[in-house]
């Protein structure tokens, strides 16, 4: 389960993504499919991801995540966030 309290205007920076119970797959394997990424170093920079959350790409992300399983033969995946 996955709670977010968020004040209006606040901008939410996602600073570290940890895939628990993910054993084939790193951070690194699945960031190139998702839209919500960790902030990089110097993130502000053209280019760069400055970590801020796209709260309307969340239920998109898991589904990515989910494809890339599903691509490597993993067809019973299941992902929750």
């Amino acid at each position: 389960e996955l709670e977010f309290i968020v004040n209006r205007g606040e901008n939410i920076v996602i600073n570290n993504v940890n895939l628990s119970g993910a054993k084939e797959f790193s951070y690194s394997d699945i960031e190139p499919s998702i839209v919500n990424k960790e902030k990089e170093f110097m993130g502000w920079m053209w280019g760069r991801n400055d970590g801020k959350l796209k709260i309307f790409e969340l239920s998109n992300d898991s589904a990515r995540i989910s494809d890339e399983y599903m691509k490597k033969g993993y067809l019973d995946v299941q992902v929750s966030s």
